[in-house]
């Protein structure tokens, strides 16, 4: 079957490293670097928008940051859609309703996960929230999608 918008299956091990790695940097720099975060991260750039002084807008702005962040989720994001959109070795229609029906419930989940904080949750604690959901959507659709592929592959197995 001809997929469009699908990265080969050869990308697949390599986003499965960089979401890994992603994912590792995440935990070291919430749990262990907390509020240490490593110097030689530390850098000048340009922000599109950041809070400035007394807490108003500013636009274009150049600003001192440390990048760990910005390495963490670029990291899980562009591995995750490496290991959710790369071709499988065999991919066919199958395949193709799985990965369909897994984005189907990533997407009604982290909806539904929103929705519940948006009427529960208040504060600068919502933030959080929002930051997890830009995750949710390829964490569900990945565990979902293998765990479904993982349990048709028992079941042929049995069977033959």
């Amino acid at each position: 079957m001809k997929t469009k918008f699908l990265f080969p299956h050869a990308c697949k091990k390599f986003g499965w490293i960089i979401f890994i790695v992603g994912i590792v940097l995440f935990f070291l720099g919430e749990y262990i670097f907390k509020t240490d975060s490593p110097n030689f991260l530390d850098a000048t750039v340009l922000a599109f928008i950041t809070d400035g002084k007394n807490s108003s807008l500013s636009f274009f702005q150049i600003v001192k940051s440390n990048l760990l962040n910005e390495i963490e989720y670029s990291f899980i994001i562009i591995g995750g859609i490496l290991v959710a959109f790369s071709k499988e070795r065999k991919e066919d229609e199958f395949i193709m309703q799985t990965r369909l029906d897994s984005l189907l419930w990533s997407l009604f989940i982290n909806y539904a996960i929103i929705l519940f904080c948006v009427l529960f949750i208040y504060g600068a604690v919502f933030i959080i929230v929002v930051l997890i959901s830009t995750f949710s959507i390829l964490f569900v659709f990945i565990a979902r999608f293998h765990y479904v592929l993982y349990k048709n592959k028992r079941i042929s197995h049995g069977e033959e």
